[in-house]
This record gives structure tokens, C-alpha cells and sequence, in this order.
């Protein structure tokens, strides 16, 4: 595909034909009898009856009493032995590469292979990868399974929206909304876990894992002491919701500030109003109640999401078999640092005065300062 000065995207997606619900994509015309003609020397040519396209049409699709075939849901339209339907689920026989382009779908994707280098895939549905991501772009509205993994080369994106189980990540970047299942090994990767993380089979090893819930790591660390940081007790997603919210209430008590003020104004001259001015009179008021409802809908959602907020905040993190040096956790206002291999099955928590704990399988829980070294974190390292 060509931009507007004629350089080729060898990467740009490929047309497909998408439809919308609602929208009308064939008519359906009754065969006619014909009318008889006339060859170029003269001679009468006799009319063939039309005959009936035989085109079947699925439940995806609705014939109207006008003969209009409409759309019941989004898609890509799709002609197959004789059958037409609107398919919600893209199909990828191999991978996504120079032969499919990049891929942006209003629904699902199955991509029976993987994702080349630099490619993307965007969808609002879920997404099953059967094969290997190497440093693509994804971005996923529901769920995403790659069965294989991610080697991303520093280069790859991960956004996923739902929940993801993935074979083993390499040198990703990115965040999942839900949680995360890994079945291998985690490296050098920066991700933020809005749910549970889970790498039961494998080491998480470099890199920065931000998790809001419950962690079960089999390895955290390696023998070669690389530098591996968890932040713990944390929700960013939320965090950047509430930001937002807060900018929404701001600009919406300002904009009822100004409007009030330009209400008052004119409603003390409401006997000498023009019937044009008492017009913009009532429409101020008008906007002020809708957006007085605005803010208030928005302050009860941001009060929804500190009760989340609050709820969210706990350290639940279990390794099962070594903490090797240079693995640091973050979490408190605190940074853990170990400095000497520490033996699991091995429970991280929060005591009830909100300080780090420790136990090994089945003992007590004791001070995390037996074992690490904790630093206090100033306000902008921990920003």
C-alpha cells in the first residue's frame, strides 16, 4: 500500500470487507426472462431466461421482505461454497507477515502460525497465536493465548486488555488488565500485571514486573545475580483511571463555574431579556444540569475505584524454589534488596503493621530485614 508520496507500507494491512451491524451488503435480484436483441449484421437473437444466483445466506446475515441482505453483526464478509456469512473470528492460515500485512479487526483473531518482525495485530476481540511472536505489536480487546511465546528482540508491545497465558516472554514491554499465566521463563521484560501473576514452571529473570495481585514464581533471580525488580501492592491501572477521572472532574466544575456565572448574569436582567436571550438563558441552565450529572456519575466511579484501590493493596507472593541475589521488591515505601540466595518454598506478605514478612514453607513468619537489606524509597524513585 502507497502513502501520499508514492512509498510503498510493505507492512500496511491488506483490504478485507468489513461490515457493521445494520449495514445492507447485497440485494437480491429475481432472474428476469430477458429481452431479444439484435447481433451487428441484424440478425434477431433469441433472449435466454435469467436463472437464480444459488447463494446461501447464514444466520449472520438477514434477506428483508425488500430483498436487502443486512448485517446482524460486525465482521468480515465472506463468500464460501456457496454460502454467505459474516465471520467474527479472522482466520490466519499461517502467520502474520508480508503476505497478510498487519492485521486491525473488529473481533477475534486465530493465527494458526505466529506474528513475523514489526508486524501488528489489533483486535477488539480475543487473540490465539499458535506459534511464535517474535518483535511485533499486539494489541488485544479480550483475551490472549500464544502457545508458543514471545521473543521480542526490545522491539515488541503487549497490550492486552483481559486476561493472557503465554509459553515464555522475551525482551516485551507492555501490560496485561487481568492476569497473567506464564508457562516457561520470563526475561528482561517490563510488564504491568493488573491481575494475578503465575510463572509456576519457569524464572522470571531481569527486567521490572509490576503486579496488583497474587504472585507464584518458581524462580525469582538467576545465578548470574541479574538485577530483577517486582513492585508488589501496586495498581497503576487503576491509579492512571483515577487520574483521569480527576482531570474530567476538574474541567467539568470549571465549565459549571463559567456557565453559572453567565447564567447569574443574565437571569438578573430576566424582565428586559430579549426572547432570543431567554433561549440562551435556558440552554445554559440546561447544560449546567447535564454536566453537574456528568460529574457526579464520574465522582462515583472514582470513589468505586479507591474502595478498589484500597481492597488491592495487599502482598501475597510465593517462590518456590530460590531468590537469588539482585532480586529487589518493591512494595510499602520500601525496597527489599537480597543479597544472598534465599532457599523456597518461600511466602512474601504484609504483617499488620504493613511491613514486609517472610516464611519458609510451613514456619513462621518473620522479619524481612533477616534476610534482606530494606531501603526507605524517596518519593521520585518510587514515582
Amino acid at each position: 500500500m502507497a502513502d501520499g508520496n508514492g512509498r510503498i507500507d510493505h507492512y500496511a494491512a491488506h483490504q478485507r470487507v468489513t461490515v457493521k451491524s445494520g449495514q445492507t451488503v447485497a440485494k437480491v435480484c429475481p432472474a428476469t426472462d430477458g429481452e431479444d436483441g439484435r447481433g451487428v449484421t441484424g440478425q434477431a437473437i433469441k433472449a435466454k431466461p435469467g436463472r437464480s444466483l444459488v447463494v446461501k445466506i447464514d444466520r449472520s446475515l438477514l434477506l428483508t421482505a425488500t430483498n436487502d441482505v443486512v448485517a446482524q453483526s460486525d465482521g468480515i464478509l465472506q463468500l464460501e461454497g456457496g454460502m454467505l456469512r459474516v465471520n467474527q473470528v479472522l482466520q490466519i492460515e499461517g502467520s502474520v507477515d508480508f503476505n497478510t500485512g498487519n492485521i486491525d479487526f473488529v473481533g477475534s483473531v486465530d493465527i494458526k502460525e505466529g506474528i513475523r518482525d514489526r508486524f501488528a495485530v489489533k483486535t477488539t476481540g480475543d487473540i490465539t497465536i499458535g506459534g511464535l511472536v517474535e518483535g511485533a505489536t499486539i494489541h488485544c480487546g479480550g483475551n490472549l493465548v500464544v502457545r508458543r511465546g514471545i521473543a521480542a528482540k526490545d522491539h515488541g508491545q503487549l497490550m492486552v486488555a483481559g486476561q493472557a497465558e503465554i509459553g515464555f516472554l522475551n525482551n516485551i514491554r507492555g501490560q496485561i488488565g487481568g492476569s497473567l499465566i506464564v508457562q516457561r521463563e520470563v526475561l528482561n521484560s517490563d510488564l504491568i500485571v493488573g491481575g494475578d501473576f503465575r510463572c509456576e514452571g519457569g524464572a522470571v529473570i531481569g527486567g521490572l514486573l509490576i503486579i496488583t495481585g497474587n504472585a507464584t514464581i518458581a524462580t525469582l533471580g538467576s545465578e548470574a545475580y541479574t538485577t530483577t525488580v517486582l513492585h508488589l501492592g501496586e495498581v497503576p491501572m487503576l491509579s492512571m483511571q483515577l487520574r483521569k477521572l480527576d482531570q474530567f472532574i476538574m474541567r467539568g466544575n470549571a465549565q459549571i463555574s463559567d456557565k453559572r456565572q453567565k447564567s447569574a448574569h443574565l437571569d438578573q436582567y430576566l424582565n428586559r431579556l430579549t426572547a432570543t436571550e431567554k433561549g440562551t438563558l435556558t440552554e445554559l441552565n440546561r447544560e449546567i444540569d447535564e454536566m453537574q450529572r456528568k460529574v457526579n456519575a464520574v465522582d462515583a466511579k472514582r470513589t468505586e475505584i479507591l474502595e478498589k484501590v484500597a481492597a488491592s493493596r495487599s502482598v501475597n507472593v510465593q517462590v518456590l524454589k530460590m531468590v537469588y541475589p539482585h532480586v529487589t521488591l518493591r512494595a510499602g515505601g520500601n525496597e527489599v534488596r537480597f543479597n544472598s540466595p534465599l532457599k523456597g518454598p518461600v511466602k512474601f506478605s504484609w504483617n499488620e503493621d504493613r511491613q514486609l514478612q517472610y516464611r519458609v514453607g510451613e514456619g513462621p513468619a518473620k522479619p524481612i530485614t533477616d534476610v534482606a537489606h530494606v531501603i526507605p524509597i524517596s518519593p521520585r524513585k518510587a514515582a
